[in-house]
């Protein structure tokens, strides 16, 4: 599992391998087996989904033949300086 400085608590975004052909039903299929919850789904540039979803279950589910990625989701802040 990939993770960054900032993490969105409880926020993952998995992305699912080649070989998924149903993206749509691999993440509902995920949220239930994961007890986590379908936040949104992507089928074009990514294929994956965005998941809220408990430390450890993440943790196994990086491990879900399906995934070939999971990572924390991350709060983004501006660094132009404004002022």
């Amino acid at each position: 599992m990939r993770r960054v400085k900032e993490p969105v608590p409880g926020r993952y975004i998995v992305v699912f391998r080649e070989s998924v052909k149903d993206v749509d039903g691999t993440a509902r299929d995920i949220a239930q087996r994961y007890h986590g919850r379908l936040l949104d789904v992507w089928t074009e540039a990514v294929r994956g989904a965005y998941f809220q979803i408990a430390e450890g279950d993440a943790a196994r589910l990086s491990s879900d033949v399906r995934v070939a990625s999971v990572e924390e989701d991350a709060d983004i802040h501006d660094s132009q300086d404004t002022g």
